[in-house]
This record gives structure tokens, C-alpha cells and sequence, in this order.
């Protein structure tokens, strides 16, 4: 995520800018409401702390 246009440079593709996706969205979508507040969920993510670039 970024706080402006400008994505870090990636090898990786496709990438995305989570802000420019969230403003294309479709505003007229309703998310359901009939969903059990104790169903289960998955979450998934990537940490790639190990693999900064930056220099000190």
C-alpha cells in the first residue's frame, strides 16, 4: 500500500496499487448481510521481511 500513485518497483506481475483498486470499485455493490457472525474465515498473507532491498 502507498500513499501515492507511484507503485515500488517489483518483478513481480501483475501488481497492483491497492488504492487506485479500492477508487474503481463498483460504489453501487452491496455486501450481504446474511452472513453468521460466527462462521469460520481464512486469511492469507506474505511477509517478506527477510527480503528487504533497502541499504542502511
Amino acid at each position: 500500500m502507498s500513499d501515492g500513485e507511484d507503485l515500488p518497483e517489483t518483478s513481480l506481475q501483475p501488481h497492483y496499487s491497492y488504492e487506485n483498486m479500492i477508487e474503481s470499485g463498483d460504489a453501487g455493490s452491496e455486501f450481504p448481510n446474511d452472513f453468521d457472525e460466527s462462521a469460520p474465515a481464512g486469511m492469507c498473507y506474505t511477509y517478506l521481511g527477510g527480503l528487504s532491498r533497502r541499504s542502511a
